[in-house]
């Protein structure tokens, strides 16, 4: 890595690369209609293979305004996400970072997203993608212009009515935490950065304001100044040392980017936050309903419930093949098997019932670790578990008699044949009643020490003897 990439100032830097996660491709026939969403599978399975919390940082606004570099400094360096020296907007969709990296306890996912208010763009797309990225992210940066104009703005507007867009829950607790950048803040400080954004949002759209209140009742403001005089040089900000950039904006960057990785959260469904696999799960609901165009809004509760279900499905089925798996493994440990087929060596039934109940618990301690929703829901996909746990048991427990039943069937009989039947040949023959009785007492006390106790199988070989 060349010391110019590294930021520096405390933020660690990143290995690996960007990723486009998903793409929109524009309908061919009429440029006007909106066409499609679509992914790219290679991201979708970098984040299905996270096992923790997922916290999902989105940088949106508007095109040429430096989202992509401050989503680089994230990582802790200068280049990663391209960033572009024309006027036409750069990142095409969104990308991610190529390894999702760890903070306090939870794998960050920051989202570069393409760049909004483009007079090219498809402006169904653009709304569309700042919906989804309202829906999807934890943290949602929005980066604009200082100055905050009425062409500064840019989707803010949308916040005079989200409901047209988004069917929330009652409590409105799936909005991400907004985070506001005004970049090139070229004016005196003021002493509250929120403040001056609310006035000035004001001053443009009075209902946006309101919005932005209502919907977010706790969000971040932070001034950053230009990086440097020379506006050459900022056609290279990717390629330049930190050391060349103005110090003030090198303090005010580096502050924002602690303060947004240290407040960041996971992403939740209810109290439940979600994993690589039920995120994706949700990222993909919300694709398919945006590319339906005859659905007007994106409801969130809905997508929850799918979520919910696909996650608790997807548990159930693989708790019940760690369950299959590992009863195998346990009743068969002498023996090397690959797969997860019945089958079982023969154990008395509180060996086995001990067996059962030590790979029940870790099993059940497995689902609950995954399973996310509320405690009713919770509740209902325990009973579909312990009913799918139960089937199998069932079948371990029937193979388990039929070889406890054989086992002590073939102990009897080699008792049988060594006390009994090896005098019943004509050159070996008994040579009384009283020899011959005293052979059976034998035999009978011998299948009493032998076989296994305190089963109903035995009790079945002794009645057919």
């Amino acid at each position: 890595m060349e010391c110019e990439n590294v930021f520096g100032e405390g933020i660690p830097f990143r290995e690996g690369i960007p990723i486009q996660l998903l793409n929109y491709v524009e309908n061919e026939k009429d440029r006007n209609e909106f066409g499609e969403i679509i992914f790219n599978e290679e991201a979708l399975d970098i984040i299905r293979g996270i096992d923790g919390p997922v916290a999902i940082i989105s940088v949106v606004g508007s095109y040429r305004r430096g989202k992509s570099w401050f989503a680089n400094v994230l990582h802790g360096r200068h280049d990663g996400f391209m960033l572009g020296s024309t006027v036409d907007r750069c990142t095409q969709g969104i990308y991610m970072w190529s390894k999702p990296f760890d903070y306090q306890g939870k794998r960050m996912i920051v989202l570069d997203c393409e760049g909004i208010d483009d007079p090219k763009q498809n402006q169904q797309w653009a709304t569309k993608l700042f919906v989804l990225c309202l829906a999807i992210s934890s943290t949602f940066i929005y980066n604009l212009n200082g100055v905050v104009g009425k062409d500064d703005i840019g989707k803010l507007f949308l916040m005079t009515d989200l409901t047209k867009f988004i069917v929330p829950p009652p409590d409105y607790k799936f909005l991400p935490k907004l985070v506001v950048l005004l970049r090139d803040f070229m004016l005196k400080n003021p002493d509250d950065f929120k403040d001056y954004f609310l006035d000035r949002l004001n001053s443009v759209n009075e209902q946006a304001t309101e919005g932005v209140k209502k919907y977010f009742s706790d969000f971040d403001v932070f001034g950053i100044p230009i990086p440097m005089a020379d506006r050459n040089q900022l056609q290279i900000l990717d390629k330049l040392p930190t050391a060349s950039l103005q110090p003030e904006f090198v303090t005010e960057v580096t502050h924002a980017v602690n303060n947004v990785l240290s407040t960041s959260t996971p992403k939740y469904i209810g109290s439940c936050t979600m994993t690589g696999v039920s995120f994706t799960k949700f990222l993909q609901d919300c694709v398919e309903k945006l590319n339906d165009t005859s659905i007007m809004q994106l409801s969130i509760p809905s997508e929850y419930d799918s979520v919910v279900e696909y996650v608790a499905q997807r548990s159930i089925k693989e708790c019940v093949q760690m369950y299959t798996l590992n009863m195998n493994k346990k009743l068969n440990k002498d023996k090397e098997r690959s797969d997860d087929s019945l089958h079982v060596d023969v154990f008395n039934w509180k060996a086995f019932n001990e067996i059962h109940m030590e790979i029940f618990s870790q099993v059940e301690k497995e689902f609950f670790k995954r399973i996310i929703g509320d405690s009713i829901q919770i509740r209902q996909y325990e009973n579909e578990l312990n009913n799918s746990i139960n089937e199998q048991f069932e079948k371990f427990r029937k193979s388990n008699s039929e070889a406890l039943y054989e086992y002590n069937m073939e102990l009897a009989k080699k008792l049988w044949e060594n006390n009994v039947k090896v005098r019943l040949s004509a050159e070996n023959f008994f040579k009384d009643q009283e020899e011959f009785d005293d052979a059976i007492a034998i035999f009978e006390r011998e299948v009493i020490d032998t076989l296994i106790e305190d089963c109903p199988e035995t009790e079945r070989v002794m009645a057919k003897i």
